[in-house]
């Protein structure tokens, strides 16, 4: 099965998700920084992953 993704395009629903990510899942807050690094640097989450500290 084929998935598509679309960009978040609506401020609103971004705002939305990144509540989510903090609130609602026990790794919220490493989700919500790949969030937004990848936000920030537009990279994939499989490249994301592969960053080194």
């Amino acid at each position: 099965m084929k998935q598509i993704v679309m960009p978040i395009k609506d401020s609103n629903v971004l705002q939305q998700v990144q509540k989510c990510l903090l609130e609602d899942f026990k790794a919220g807050q490493r989700n919500y920084m790949i969030f937004q690094v990848g936000k920030a640097t537009l990279l994939r989450v499989s490249d994301i992953m592969r960053l080194k500290y």
